[in-house]
């Protein structure tokens, strides 16, 4: 029987790593199940499921590495988390050799206990959550069968009640009792269908609320690791550790990441439910723009970025913080799509245009691009292009940050829509309405503009 504790291997060929690892992580209260190889650890991972798995790189015989290519290659064990553990050289070699393997993580010894527990504490969590909303998709399935079965019955018994119709026009007064109590039992089912339909919709209302309990959930675990990696960089700054350094970075990376998944979980939570509220006031677009373009800029320093839009100010109203995440979205998307591109194509445009009561915006890349026939369901919830998901183009993500676009921009009236080729890039254009007290003057002194002395372009 289920009891709510869930299953962490760990695997060292050193009892005594073992015996360590074990005191770090028992405050946690889960199932820790130890391996003393890499054989001993694939037997234990075809027959259980587990949260996270930490393994040694450097053991004999099978290394941490082909120990992991091996659970990577079952479909069941595809996705568990790993996290590497050494105490070999800190050489970038390794490092990028583990996360090659599919890690999740690459920690040097000696390892910082409450580190380790906080990062092994979320992937606990995170299976256990995962494991809830399964076990409530199965419950859903279970009901949606009973429903199918019902409204099977119920077309037989109208298919039924036809006949006793025509039974009825022919035998009149003799049939009509029985009509009447087949009428009774129809009612009966219909009855049962509707106390169907509303459970189906309860069971739906609460999955809805479990991801919006679980997001929440998920923020104080994730504020944790946060906090406790970027302490660790500071200190490992301080001490000027540049590898250590550059290992941090990563995992506060990856914790920003985590933050942003949980965010637009909320987000579609709030779609759903229609509760996405906007806070709409007059802004310049192009200055907004810009400070986005120059944050970003810190962390892709690596790539060229422009905007071109007018002298003037583009005033629209909108919802600021809202227009930030919709193009801050499309920014990272462009870098991210991009990353793979020679250094001369690692650049990202974007143009702001004034238009017949609309401010019109674009961002442009030169990544590898999007398949014509799937761009009409690029917007759509969960989508992902075949051309990014495979093993050519292994870019992370969940297909909700341009579904979440897509909402915000609708629900401020606007329209989002994407010009691409496969290998040439990607155009993501938005439309926001201008402030309508200088919509008229924007229109005409942008127009005036261009033919005067053209367009100004921006470099950051």
């Amino acid at each position: 029987m289920y009891d709510g504790r869930v299953n962490i291997l760990l695997v060292d060929d050193k009892p005594e790593n073992l015996l360590s690892l074990e005191a770090v992580l028992e405050k946690l209260g889960q199932n820790l199940v130890k391996a003393h190889s890499g054989r001993e650890a694939l037997r234990y991972v075809l027959k259980h499921d587990f949260a996270v798995i930490l393994i040694d790189v450097q053991m004999p015989g099978m290394d941490g590495f082909e120990t992991v290519d091996l659970i990577k290659e079952r479909e069941r064990s595809r996705h568990t988390p790993i996290i590497f553990i050494t105490a070999l050289s800190k050489n970038e070699m390794y490092i990028t050799r583990g996360y090659s393997a599919g890690a999740v993580d690459y920690i040097l010894k000696p390892v910082v206990p409450e580190i380790l527990r906080s990062k092994v504490a979320v992937f606990v969590e995170l299976f256990k959550k995962r494991e809830e909303i399964k076990r409530l998709n199965e419950d859903l399935a279970r009901h949606a069968l009973q429903l199918e079965r019902a409204n099977r019955g119920l077309a037989k018994e109208v298919e039924e009640r036809k006949r006793s119709e025509e039974e009825v026009r022919k035998l009149n007064d003799e049939l009509e009792l029985r009509v009447a109590a087949r009428t009774e039992q129809l009612q009966i089912a219909n009855q049962e269908l509707q106390r169907e339909i509303a459970e189906r919709k309860r069971l739906e209302q609460q999955k809805d609320e479990f991801i919006a309990v679980a997001s929440h959930e998920l923020r104080t675990p994730l504020t944790t690791v946060k906090g406790y990696a970027k302490l660790a960089l500071r200190t490992a700054q301080d001490l000027n550790e540049e590898r250590l350094t550059r290992v941090l970075s990563i995992v506060a990376d990856k914790a920003d990441q985590l933050t942003r998944l949980t965010n637009e979980m909320l987000d579609v939570t709030r779609i759903d439910n229609n509760m996405l509220s906007l806070s709409c006031e007059n802004f310049d677009l192009t200055e907004l723009v810009k400070d986005i373009v120059s944050n970003i800029k810190l962390l892709a320093s690596e790539f060229n970025f422009s905007v071109d839009a007018p002298s003037d100010p583009v005033m629209v109203h909108a919802d600021r913080q809202r227009v930030e995440q919709v193009v801050t979205n499309l920014l990272e998307n462009g870098i991210k799509y991009t990353s793979s591109a020679s250094p001369e194509e690692r650049s990202i445009e974007i143009s702001i245009t004034p238009h017949d009561g609309e401010a019109i915006t674009s961002v442009r890349d030169h990544g590898v691009g999007i398949p014509a026939e799937q761009q009409s369901q690029v917007f759509n919830r969960f989508f992902r292009a075949s051309n990014v998901t495979s093993a050519y183009y292994p870019y992370p993500g969940m297909g909700l940050g341009l579904f979440i676009a897509h909402s915000i921009i609708e629900r401020h009236g606007g329209r989002i829509w994407v010009d691409s080729a496969q290998q040439s890039g990607s155009i993501f254009s938005f439309t926001l309405p201008v402030a309508k007290d200088r919509s008229e003057s924007l229109i005409r002194s942008s127009t005036e503009a261009e033919a005067l002395s053209g367009r100004k372009t921006n470099r950051v």
